[in-house]
Formats: structure tokens, sequence, C-alpha cells
């Protein structure tokens, strides 16, 4: 649910729902099925439906209640220091969170999400492309044995239909680039280069 330099207005609680697309981008590279996902930053439950259908068992909190009735629990992800009780079978951690000042509410999603992540998972989470560009983040990508590599959507991603203008054209679409980064928790910490994996299969036509 992360904040977006778009041109679109400040959404309150940087509730931005993540289209189902994207969520199934994921599922291009990744096989979910029959696993067992975590969805800290839930909202209104859109990325939980898209997740589920990938194949995937999901349990879901986020720090604001949404309405999402005995499907979510409220609880600030940034702030555990353990597994919580009911997300003990927790295999993988996958979310848009919330960018906060400077990006530093994602980057403590990504801190926390590392220390939470059982042996075997995979932490995914959607962050605008150039986000591991900064100097100051190279402990999370280049320097962290754990960072795999990212999937970059090549179709950019449209938080809310698009004004209809004076003159009957549409408003400018968005301008900020998206990829989904992703770290596996594995036993052996060899070193390897990051992949880079693109998304969705049909580019910009894809519906």
């Amino acid at each position: 649910m992360s904040t977006r330099n778009s041109g679109y207005a400040r959404v309150a609680a940087e509730l931005y729902q993540t289209p189902e697309w994207v969520t199934a981008t994921v599922g291009e590279h990744v096989n979910l099925a029959g696993r067992t996902v975590w969805d800290p930053a839930c909202g209104e439950g859109k990325m939980v439906r898209a997740l589920e259908a990938l194949g995937a068992r999901v349990v879901a909190s986020d720090l604001h209640d949404y309405g999402m009735v005995k499907k979510a629990q409220k609880m600030d992800f940034t702030r555990l220091g353990v597994v919580p009780l009911g997300f003990e079978d927790v295999q993988d951690i996958v979310t848009n969170p919330p960018y906060g000042q400077q990006g530093r509410t994602a980057e403590l999603f990504i801190e926390r999400g590392l220390s939470l992540l059982p042996l075997g998972g995979v932490l995914a989470l959607l962050l605008q492309a150039d986000f591991d560009s900064a100097g100051g983040r190279r402990r999370l990508f280049c320097d962290c044995p754990h960072f795999a590599g990212r999937i970059v959507l090549n179709r950019r991603i449209e938080w809310f239909p698009r004004q209809i203008k004076s003159d009957g054209k549409k408003a400018a679409g968005p301008s900020a680039n998206h990829a989904w980064y992703l770290w596996e928790k594995r036993v052996i910490r060899q070193p390897r280069a990051p992949f880079v994996l693109y998304a969705p299969s049909g580019g910009a036509n894809h519906a």
C-alpha cells in the first residue's frame, strides 16, 4: 500500500490497493501454490484474494482495521519481535508495503520480513523500480546474502481510474515504474548474482 509519486492525490494511511494483475506477476516466476503466505499490509484484502487465486493459503494483517472480518489481524508488522500466534505456519511473506517518509517504513518491512521469514521462505515486496539504487540501502540489497533479485513490471500500475478531462481525453497516467523485490532465506548463504526477470508476460497489452 505504498505511496506513489504518480500525479495521484495522497490517500489516507497509504491505502493503495494492488491491482490483481500485479499480484499475478509474482506467480509467473514464484510457485506459491499450496504454500502458506502472509500479507502483512493487507488493506481491504485485494492482494489476499489474488494470492489465493494463485493457490496459496493466505493469512493477513495490517496496522489499520479495514473490515476484513475473521480474515486479518490488526498489528504493526514493523514492531514485531517474533512470529505472532496464528502465523507459525507461514512459509512466505508477500505484500505491497507502505513507504513512509523517504521510504523508511518500506525499509522496516524488509528488515522485519527477513527476521521473521523461515528457512526456505521467500519475501516479496512491491517497490518502486529504483528502490535499490540508494547507497544507504546497500545492506538490504547488494550486501544482503538473502537478496535474490527482482521481477520488473513492464507495465505501469494504475492505482485509480484516470479522470476524463474537459476535452474528453483521459488525464495523464502513472509515471512511476515498479518491481517485485525478492529475498530468499537459504541455509547455505553462497554468494550469487541477483536475477532480473520481467512480467507480465503479455507486456503492455496484458489485460
